[in-house]
């Protein structure tokens, strides 16, 4: 195990608590800020509602992605 994977390892019972939901409320915020910009951009005229709507999901589908790379790493790093 890495130098880095052991520190996070061992940081686990000392996270503070209530780490998790900010967390959430910043995966929250950023998610409707891309919306929001991409909702401007829209209105503005820069982008068609289709090519917004095609953003959008794209943005949606970057979180899922990354969340579950995220997610596999963090539990690979638990097996070891």
């Amino acid at each position: 195990m890495s130098k880095q994977a052991s520190n996070w390892a061992a940081a686990g019972p000392n996270r503070q608590a209530g780490g998790g939901l900010k967390i959430a409320a910043g995966i929250a915020v950023s998610l409707l800020g891309w919306g929001g910009l991409i909702l401007y951009f829209a209105r503005s005229g820069v982008l068609t509602p289709a090519e917004a709507g095609l953003m959008f999901i794209a943005v949606i589908g970057m979180y899922v992605g990354f969340g579950t790379l995220i997610g596999v790493y963090r539990f690979i790093n638990k097996l070891e």
